[in-house]
């Protein structure tokens, strides 16, 4: 299994995973949402560059020309650089699988610099 590139991102954007739940009229106590799933489904998280160099951006285009949106792969310890593990945000294990939900959105900063985006939802959502 490929894991990404080492490289720690300026920023990481989550959208936070649904569970499986089911809603009905509970009569006199009004509408209830029962949750009816043990897994998470749904999670995605973007994965935000600032200034890469040619170099780092390459690393990031030859990794997404291999795995595409086909294949899972594991995030290096450096995508969770900085980050704070007892956070109450954080509802996924760092060792999960992801894969690309779309293409890199690159954007040329200046001659051989680059902010990217990776999106990527996990491996239990796409399932």
């Amino acid at each position: 299994m490929a894991t990404a590139p080492s490289l720690e991102p300026a920023e990481r954007i989550w959208s936070f995973p649904d569970y499986a739940s089911s809603t009905f009229n509970g009569g006199a106590w009004g509408e209830t949402t029962l949750e009816i799933g043990t897994e998470p489904s749904g999670t995605s998280l973007s994965l935000v560059f600032t200034l890469l160099t040619e170099e780092e951006m390459q690393l990031w285009r030859e990794h997404y020309a291999v795995q595409q949106e086909k294949y899972s792969f594991r995030l290096p310890a450096s995508a969770w650089a900085g980050y704070d593990m007892n956070d109450a945000s954080m509802l996924f294990p760092i060792s999960a699988e992801w894969f690309y939900a779309g293409e890199l959105e690159e954007e040329t900063v200046s001659v051989g610099l680059y902010n990217c985006t990776v999106p990527l939802i996990s491996s239990s959502a796409s399932t």
